[in-house]
């Protein structure tokens, strides 16, 4: 056996090498084929196979690395709107909180029951005037606070029960 023949079957070994020494060798000899263009098909083949492989293999793990920086940007958005909303549902619990605020004075509307109003102003409202006109009555509750130097009034006028009118000092 020549050195091309050896050099092939240890190439190609098995049966593609079998099909080799059967086929294409005798067809060399016969001037069909040169065995070293042979060689070098198959080993570009070869070749390009691996670089293909190489190519993928790349690109699955880019593919990976992408998607564990969607997968860490999801959790840092969802960390984020985690934190918003806690942080708007504090401000929701101390914006209705009862208490002397702006706030809370302006959530006070006309026809408003004194309960209503204690539930957002809080107890403590005084009864500082009261009248009867006719079948209507009138009553004035006054809601006061001293913070050092500072004085808060919140005054609310009800009508047979229900605010008709509201005054404050000092928020």
């Amino acid at each position: 056996m020549n050195q091309p023949t050896k050099v092939i079957l240890l190439v190609l070994g098995g049966i593609t090498g079998l099909f080799y020494l059967l086929c294409v060798i005798p067809s060399c000899f016969m001037g069909m084929l040169n065995p070293s263009s042979v060689i070098e098909s198959f080993e570009r083949a070869e070749q390009d196979r691996i670089a293909r492989e190489a190519r993928e293999a790349e690109e699955e793990k880019e593919r990976a690395i992408e998607e564990e920086k969607k997968e860490a940007e999801r959790k840092i958005a969802d960390a984020e709107w985690e934190k918003r909303r806690a942080a708007e549902r504090a401000e929701e619990e101390r914006l209705n909180r009862p208490g002397l605020t702006m706030h809370n004075f302006n959530r006070i509307k006309t026809g408003m029951k004194l309960k209503e109003v204690q539930a957002i102003l809080g107890p403590g409202g005084k009864l500082t005037t009261s009248m009867k006109v006719g079948w209507s009555e009138a009553e004035v509750y006054d809601w006061e606070r001293h913070y050092g130097s500072k004085y808060i009034l919140v005054s609310i006028t009800f009508d047979d029960g229900e605010v008709t009118s509201k005054f404050q000092s000092g928020l």
